[in-house]
């Protein structure tokens, strides 16, 4: 018989033509193997993850093509050839709970560069991260939130003395790029001992939030088709070259520069996060190298700030635009007794503040991806009896489950803070019950043993901006100056209250 193979090379077009055809061939081959047919969902996606690639980066961010997808294909959606969105909210527990401890899938190794080890976010298995969560895990206790809390006050007075510059004569800002600069200040005095720089200087120090929103853009497509990273970030010749991010990590240079300077430096006066983590490496000296000190406070940098400006930007948008709800808090702050800077005990007992911040981290914490696990090998049961095979990666968005009426009522795609407190008419009883069930559908922290560990810092600083610029301003709404609108600008004028 003729060897094919010369006559294949002699027409590159037989080739090209013939890989392609092999290709499809694996990919229906995949399809039909993956034990998914009795799941519903968009007819490419059970071929391809290139859909869910062009998908996600047609709709951009949060609310993308998956919430209006769950809306034509039900609670359970096929969204690659070993992919599934899940929307149930009661399938939360057997997804992110405790008893099930699913992996997270490979996937998750897009959110690293090459050669970058492990950190908190990144660990699949669930035995190893509850053993590398357990050494940092007092720096992020509720008990240490009043250690931080005299930082937090100093960013404040940082802000506001800034506010009152920019705005003398009645001139209008962007409120939100300043919130930003100050959340990022605030988690790098938390974690550092000291502000980076951002409410000092008024601009984006180290270009901190510039190459965040590119990891963030990178992240949100590639892990859709994670194969990519092995060609992009996650290839050694592209980090050797530095060209692409994340693999050009300004968080990882910046928390090294901070994290070596430390090593070699006695302990600070003032304890701060860092501190602790480095602290913990004499109990832990396996699990708390200087690597894992740098990894453990490149991810309180990240996250940290990016969430709490993200809910921040949200939350004063919406108050601009409820004027009166902003009195109403204003009016308990004062009939509470409340004093600037309002602290963390005030705090507690302002439940419409409350509704605020919990109705802000609802519609606008949500990360861009969903929380993604691997379904066991014995396989995984859904809610609704659905039936999912081994080794299928399968997740929940936030965003999706933070807009199900069942959980959060008929209105669950608008803003309203009272949903968090007792209604007119309402029970105790039933106020307890309607909370409950408000609380175990909420996703935007996570859930279970995943569930994020620097959410109590996140909060300490939100609740403490919003209270306290309530309690200073009358915010009011503002022309945009620019004409191409901007994503994270909102323009307020302040009005300075009588305190």
């Amino acid at each position: 018989m003729q060897n094919p193979l010369p006559l294949l090379l002699s027409h590159p077009v037989v080739l090209v033509v013939g890989f392609i055809i092999l290709g499809i061939v694996y990919q229906i081959y995949q399809s039909r193997t993956a034990g998914l047919d009795h799941i519903p969902g968009p007819f490419l996606a059970k071929y391809t993850n290139v859909w869910r690639l062009i998908e996600t980066r047609r709709t951009g961010g949060d609310a993308d093509y998956m919430h209006a997808m769950h809306k034509v294909y039900g609670d359970v959606v096929r969204v690659g050839p070993h992919a599934v969105s899940v929307a149930d909210p009661q399938s939360i527990p057997l997804i992110y709970g405790t008893k099930t401890r699913l992996r997270k899938p490979a996937a998750i190794e897009v959110i690293k560069s090459y050669g970058r080890s492990d950190n908190v976010v990144t660990i699949r298995d669930p035995d190893k991260h509850g053993k590398y969560r357990r050494p940092i895990a007092g720096a992020y206790a509720l008990s240490s939130l009043l250690d931080y809390e005299v930082q937090v006050d100093e960013m404040l007075d940082k802000l506001f003395a800034k506010i009152e510059k920019i705005t003398s004569g009645n001139t209008q800002m962007d409120i939100a790029r300043w919130l930003f600069y100050y959340a990022y200040d605030v988690v790098g005095y938390l974690s550092f001992g000291s502000p980076i720089g951002f409410l000092d200087s008024g601009k984006d120090a180290y270009n901190l939030i510039k190459f965040q929103g590119y990891i963030v853009h990178y992240v949100r497509l590639v892990i859709q088709m994670p194969v990519l990273h092995k060609f992009l970030a996650g290839n050694p010749i592209v980090a050797f070259l530095g060209v692409l991010a994340p693999t050009r990590d300004t968080f990882v240079e910046f928390s090294e520069m901070k994290v070596k300077n430390r090593l070699n430096a006695p302990p600070p006066e003032r304890l701060d996060m860092l501190a602790h983590f480095i602290a913990s490496a004499e109990k832990y000296p396996d699990i708390m190298t200087p690597d894992q000190i740098t990894n453990t406070a490149v991810v309180n940098m990240g996250a940290g700030a990016l969430g709490s400006s993200k809910v921040l930007q949200g939350i004063i948008k919406y108050l601009i635009e409820n004027p009166e709800q902003q009195d109403r808090l204003y009016n308990d702050m004062k009939t509470a007794n409340c004093i600037y800077p309002i602290n963390w005990k005030h705090i507690q007992e302002l439940p419409f503040l409350e509704g605020i911040v919990k109705e802000g981290v609802r519609l606008h914490l949500s990360v861009g991806v969903p929380l993604i696990r691997e379904s066991p090998p014995s396989g995984l049961r859904l809610a609704d009896g659905t039936v999912i095979p081994a080794g299928v990666e399968i997740g929940m968005k936030p965003y999706v489950v933070a807009r199900r009426k069942e959980v959060w009522g008929p209105n669950a795609e608008e803003w309203e803070p009272e949903r968090w407190m007792q209604r007119p008419n309402e029970t105790e009883e039933q106020f307890k019950e309607r909370r409950t069930i408000m609380e175990r559908g909420d996703l935007s922290f996570g859930h279970g043993a995943r569930t994020c560990i620097g959410k109590n810092i996140a909060m300490l600083q939100v609740y403490k901006v919003v209270s306290n610029m309530v309690f200073l301003y009358k915010l009011l709404p503002a022309p945009n100056p620019n004409a191409v609108p901007e994503k994270r600008s909102v323009y307020a004028y302040m009005k300075k209250r009588e305190v």
